[in-house]
């Protein structure tokens, strides 16, 4: 029964992960690039955990809506969440983990994506950054500049949050 239940959990986890095709509608600012508001959010003015990851990232305008919790003791972390949204006409998901760094099932998943930048789930790679405490996974089908520029800006807010 326990194998089971974790194979499910796993599948559930590897199905969330590949939701980057998930499309609310929503569009997130007028999707010229611009990120003006992003240099005056200061990761310092906000709490150390995912709640004030998220609303860092939110007050620079990179994430939107509300967000499904996540699974995330499946990856070693100790709460997950996910945002998905559409910018500049493309599906775009945000996923968040938050680790306890003394727990040793986290070091598997972290050393991976330091090592490699991607971490693998039930046969799959999933990219992701990692920064102190955090995980990043941010899925963007999209290869224009615009797209690749914000997705690089969202991770250098987030390397600051989180480093």
């Amino acid at each position: 029964m326990k194998k089971l239940a974790c194979t499910l959990l796993a599948l559930l986890l590897l199905l969330s992960l590949g939701a980057c095709k998930v499309n609310t509608g929503a569009e997130t600012g007028s999707g010229d690039g611009n990120t003006s508001s992003a240099a005056s959010v200061d990761p310092a003015d906000y709490n150390d955990d995912l709640t004030g990851l998220a609303s860092c990232l939110t007050a620079a305008g990179y994430i939107e809506g509300d967000p499904t919790e996540m699974e995330a003791s499946f990856i070693g972390a100790k709460n997950g969440r996910r945002y998905s949204f559409s910018y500049n006409n493309s599906p775009v998901t945000v996923e968040m983990y938050e680790y306890d760094e003394k727990d040793a099932k986290t070091a598997d998943v972290l050393k991976s994506v330091d090592e490699t930048g991607s971490f693998t789930i039930l046969s799959t790679q999933v990219e992701a950054v990692h920064a102190g405490r955090y995980l990043l996974i941010y899925s963007d089908p999209s290869d224009k500049e615009i797209n690749t520029s914000r997705r690089d800006a969202v991770v250098e807010l987030f390397n600051r949050f989180g480093g």
